[in-house]
């Protein structure tokens, strides 16, 4: 009995222990709650939540909770702060003061980045028994005081600039005036109506627009509307009022239209690029596309600025953060300007692209697409009228041709031969007879022929290219075999990245494999269900200007040479020199090419594209050219549905021939010549 007395007594002993704890603790707890809870939503940044978890010192200049939460929201706001992190809290009871003293380090992500680690020290005390904390402004920053300010200063990076191979601009940022509405002058002289009438005009905008613009909240009398970029030379007429200019840096495109597919535009940031990008903030400018767009977090530097703590009447300042502007990157390509604006300046009145890369180094030095557009005009501020006349343009002005696939047509017979020569299959020098313009295998074929366009009844490999015949390449295909021709094309960079900084799908050599005898003959001379960009052909033809290797484009001219060998040097010379042919022979596709003191091998190529045999479709023209002297320049112009779009349709070697003056004057420049032709091609 003695022992059960003992252990009852020890059990209560026990409990009552527990109870005096657990009051102990419920005690102490309410001020550490309230540290806590303070903390946490320093941390979240949820500053609503400290009104009821403080108490306001009269001395301060915020004399109640609500003032409080305005401070914060205000100060974090101005410096952009978008993270908090808390670290090290640590809480001790001061017993002599029935006070709780807390402690914790905290940094915060501002526009400049991330600040130093600050310590904050603060106290719970007990109001009316609440636990409170004792708040003052070193709870905001540690070293601020009442009557002290946050003070921002922003520095913007500078823009890197865009440059060709030799150093010109292609992009950079020039001195230009910003027009804008003065909403306090639009009613004087002829009327607010007339006023803008007349502005609406002068700048090629809605006046709708400009109406819409002014009834902005923020807009007063003496407001700058920014309307339109426009050249420091401008000037508004006198009778026009309401209309003022301030002097800006803006981003400037000295080659227009000809340059606007690859270089691109800048524009300022929408809600839907904040999104994606949670530091962008209104107002910034960012590349909207083309390499602008690829490049510019390389381009766009770093911005810089200070952040300090200042007092008005004592003047001093205590700097929280200071982080210097950094320039954006200067990017040089291996465009060549002049080449790409005289190209341009050729294909502005069809459709098509023309592609140009250096076979030494693999820098693409032309690529040009049209119709176009104005870069410029998009970066000043075009009018909604205009961009949708561009948006519903059928020819597609914002697409770049030049990372369009198309079915390459005959210029991929040098592709067929060079895989023929080096698998033994092709004698370059063994003619074939071949009667009449259409041709099948065997009665399996049913009713589908291939089709040549020239009736030479003994056709060899040179003169094949020559006539640009379809059924010699067909039927030399069938000879290859599927397997051989496949393992001939696998060495070629289909389905493969090229790893350029352009949006461009993979050449494709077919949906499933060349599974059909009907659809080898056609690959053999680049239909079927080939898929090439005007990039990809430049890139697999370098190997003919290049002793049988392909080599890799890149478009910056720090990026170094990447080749790789696809066909011997003897096929790819023999190829070579059929090519030289084709141009030279009065009755080659390319004659039209022949130049005085150049050296030009080309090949001509139309794939046509239609629903079935024994109709008309519509046809994409390509010309592959190089040249065979010195290895300088690979090209490709492609015009799309040549069948519409070129002048001189019923005349090709007309077409081909007005084309002589401008490769004349190249050479004397650049030696890059190219062509824009509607032959049967073939």
């Amino acid at each position: 009995m003695k022992s059960k007395k003992l252990i009852i007594v020890g059990a209560i002993v026990v409990v009552a222990i527990v109870v005096l704890v657990v009051m102990l603790s419920n005690r102490t707890s309410k001020e550490e709650k309230v540290a806590t809870a303070f903390i946490e939503a320093i941390e979240s940044q949820d500053y609503d939540k400290l009104a009821p978890l403080i108490s306001v010192k009269k001395t301060n200049d915020e004399k109640n909770s609500k003032a409080v939460v305005a401070r914060y929201k205000n100060v974090f706001s101005s410096i952009e702060t978008t993270k908090t992190q808390v670290s090290a809290i640590k809480m001790i009871q001061n017993k002599a003061t029935d006070t709780y003293e807390f402690s914790y380090t905290a940094r915060f992500k501002t526009f400049l980045g991330w600040t130093n680690k600050m310590k904050y020290k603060g106290t719970v005390v007990k109001t009316d028994g609440e636990a409170k904390v004792v708040w003052e402004p070193s709870l905001i920053i540690p070293f601020m005081s009442p009557g002290d300010k946050i003070a921002v200063s922003e520095d913007e990076a500078v823009r890197g600039a865009i440059t060709d191979v030799a150093g010109n601009n292609l992009a950079y940022n020039k001195r230009q005036k910003q027009a804008g509405l003065y909403p306090k002058q639009l009613t004087e002289g002829k009327g607010k109506e007339a006023n803008l009438t007349a502005i609406a005009a002068l700048f090629k905008l809605e006046k709708k627009t400009l109406e819409q613009e002014l009834a902005q909240e923020w807009v007063n009398d003496e407001s700058f509307i920014p309307l339109k970029i426009v050249p420091l030379s401008f000037k508004v007429p006198d009778d026009i009022n309401g209309v003022t200019m301030n002097e800006v840096t803006a981003r400037f495109y000295p080659y227009g239209a000809a340059a606007a597919h690859l270089i691109g535009y800048v524009g300022e940031v929408s809600a839907a690029d904040i999104d994606k990008e949670p530091s962008y903030k209104a107002g910034d400018l960012i590349g909207k596309a083309g390499l602008e767009a690829t490049y510019n977090t390389r381009l766009k530097g770093k911005n810089g600025g200070t952040i300090t703590v200042t007092n008005d009447v004592t003047g001093k300042a205590d700097e929280i953060q200071s982080q210097k502007a950094v320039a954006g990157e200067n990017i040089q390509l291996t465009i060549d300007g002049e080449l790409q604006k005289q190209a341009y300046a050729q294909l502005k009145e069809t459709v098509g692209s023309y592609t140009a890369l250096d076979p030494k180094t693999g820098g693409l030095t032309a690529l040009v697409s049209s119709p176009s557009y104005d870069p410029n005009e998009m970066t000043a501020g075009i009018s909604t009228a205009a961009y949708q006349k561009l948006a519903a343009n059928k020819n597609l002005p914002f697409l770049a041709r030049y990372t369009a696939r198309f079915a390459p047509g005959s210029t991929f017979k040098t592709i067929t031969a060079a895989i023929g020569l080096d698998a033994k299959v092709i004698d370059p020098t063994q003619a074939q007879a071949i009667s009449g313009l259409k041709w099948q295998q065997d009665k399996s074929w049913g009713d589908y022929f291939v089709t040549r366009v020239s009736d030479v009844p003994q056709v060899n490999m040179t003169a094949a290219l020559v006539y640009s015949d379809n059924i010699y390449f067909a039927q030399e295909a069938l000879t290859i075999g599927q397997k051989r021709f496949e393992a001939g094309l696998e060495k070629l960079p289909f389905d493969e990245s090229l790893k350029l900084p352009l949006e461009m799908d993979k050449a494709q050599l077919s949906n499933k494999g060349i599974d059909t005898d009907i659809l080898l003959a056609d690959t053999a001379y680049g239909q079927g269900e080939l898929l090439m960009t005007p990039i990809d052909q430049v890139t697999m033809y370098s190997a003919f200007a290049n002793d049988g290797a392909i080599v890799y484009p890149h478009l910056e001219v720090k990026d170094k040479r990447k080749d790789k060998a696809v066909f011997t040097k003897s096929a790819a010379n023999t190829v070579t020199k059929a090519l030289y042919e084709t141009v030279n022979r009065t009755a080659g596709t390319a004659h039209g090419l022949q130049t005085t003191g150049q050296e030009i091998a080309a090949k001509t190529g139309t794939a046509e594209i239609k629903d079935k045999q024994d109709t008309k479709g519509d046809e994409n023209s390509f010309v592959l050219a190089f040249d065979t002297t010195t290895a300088s320049y690979v090209s490709v112009t492609m015009v799309e549905k040549s069948n519409k779009n070129l002048k001189n349709k019923k005349n090709s070697r007309a077409n081909q021939t007005n084309f002589r003056e401008l490769l004349s004057k190249i050479s004397k420049q650049k030696t890059t010549p190219f062509m824009v032709s509607s032959s049967a091609c073939d």
